[in-house]
This record gives structure tokens, C-alpha cells and sequence, in this order.
């Protein structure tokens, strides 16, 4: 998918190449470079928030599903930094022309193009998600564990404890205790929870809904119990654990 992420990062690798390789590097040109550098903060944004965040609206404007052709995400880019340059050029007066686009063209085409954002998907796809991420996943799906999770992580390392620790002391501890008391409004929505870890494609999410969730809850819980709840790709994993 050519999601506008993809796309921003297309487009600042692109212009970076092409900084490096200037004989005169345009002061503008580094500028935004510096406003735009996408690895300063955790996550999706940019050094300048700003940059970010109207690419990704404008984008957004442009393509509502998220996705785009190449061709078309190659004119949106185009488009972009035809605007971006003359900005630019008003930062640093005085004769910087700042040609992002002449630059930019000179640098990529559609083939090129292509190329760098199929690296971009496959790089992205191979990514694992960090503790952090997961445990971000789970209070987000579970806001009423906050507190307990909170108390939990607030003698170790915070957000960044080990997603297999927080799994199996916070989030397994309280289904153990869902099952005791027959909560299954709960109950439902961790089966829901544990069966999209298991589909995610992430090695992370996958070995921690298993070993941390699933062996957990099949040792210490009456499996009959806990089959209705499971999705079928959870639940074949549940059948294939031996103790």
C-alpha cells in the first residue's frame, strides 16, 4: 500500500541523495531536510511537526482511501515540492533558488520510484513492533487495565518493561480472573484481542499472544473454558500447545 508515510519518506530519502550529491547544496534545501527529518521523534512525524502533518493531510485530500498509484503519487510529490522550494527561497533570500524539483527529478523517475517504495513496504513489513508499541496496543484495547498496568511497570522500566511481562502479569492475570468470575463481555473482546495478535504478521506479537497468552492460559485454565473464546487462528495454535 502506498500510504502517505511510505510516501514522505520516499521523498526525503530522494532529496537527501540528492543534497549529498550537490556540488553547491542549497542552504533552503538543507533547511528543509532538517525540518523534515522523519527519525528525530518515535513514530510517524517529522522534525518540524508542521511538515508532517500537512503532507500527510494534503495526501490525504488527494487519495481519501490512503493509497495511490505510483504514477499519481509521483505527480502528488512533484506538486508538493513545486510549493515547498519557493517557501524556501523566501527563508534564504538572496539568490538561493533552492530547485527541490529540479533536484528531485533529477535523482528519481517512475521505475525509481517504484523501487524505492516496494523496499520501503517490504523494510516495513519485516518490522517487528517494540514493547513499547505493544503495550501502547494492549492499554489501547484495554484502558480499564491502566492502572493496574501502571502500578506493575512503575518499579521497572515504565512503557519500555518487556511486553512478555506485562502480558503475563497484567493482562493473562486478569483474564485468569475474568474466567473465575465468568466475565465474558471481557472475556470476548481478549479472544478478539489475542486472535489479532496472532494475524498480525508481526514475530513480536505473534510469540507473545503464544507463549505469553496461550500457554498460559492452557496451563492454568480449564481449556474448555477458554476454546469458545478463541479465534480459529488462536485456537488451532491453543489445540497444537503440549504441557
Amino acid at each position: 500500500m502506498r500510504d502517505p508515510w511510505n510516501v514522505f519518506l520516499a521523498t526525503f530519502f530522494t532529496l537527501d541523495y540528492a543534497f549529498e550529491e550537490a556540488l553547491d547544496p542549497s542552504e533552503g534545501l538543507r533547511e528543509y531536510l532538517s525540518d523534515a527529518n522523519p527519525f528525530l521523534w518515535k513514530g510517524k512525524g517529522s522534525a518540524d511537526p508542521a511538515i508532517w502533518i500537512e503532507f500527510e493531510r494534503d495526501y490525504l485530500e488527494h487519495f481519501p482511501s490512503g493509497d495511490a498509484p505510483d504514477s499519481e503519487s509521483l505527480a502528488f510529490v512533484r506538486a508538493y515540492l513545486s510549493q515547498q522550494g519557493p517557501y524556501y527561497i523566501g527563508v534564504f533570500p538572496g539568490g538561493d533558488e533552492t530547485p527541490f524539483l529540479e533536484l528531485f527529478d533529477a535523482e528519481t523517475d517512475l521505475t525509481e520510484w517504484t523501487r524505492m517504495l516496494d523496499d520501503l513496504e517490504r523494510q516495513e513489513r519485516s518490522r517487528t513492533m517494540t514493547s513499547t508499541e505493544l503495550n501502547a496496543l494492549l492499554l489501547e484495547a484495554f484502558p480499564e487495565l491502566r492502572e493496574r498496568f501502571v502500578a506493575y511497570v512503575s518499579e521497572l522500566w515504565g512503557m519500555s518493561t518487556g511486553c512478555f511481562l506485562t502480558y503475563e502479569d497484567v493482562f493473562l492475570r486478569r483474564m485468569v480472573e475474568a474466567f473465575a468470575e465468568r466475565d465474558e463481555e471481557f472475556l470476548r473482546r481478549a479472544g478478539a484481542f489475542i486472535e489479532r495478535l496472532m494475524t498480525s504478521g508481526d514475530e513480536r506479537a505473534i510469540n507473545v499472544a503464544t507463549v505469553g497468552l496461550l500457554e498460559g492460559l492452557k496451563a492454568h485454565v480449564d481449556n474448555g473454558l477458554v476454546r469458545p473464546y478463541l479465534g480459529p487462528v488462536s485456537l488451532r495454535e491453543f489445540n497444537d500447545l503440549t504441557f
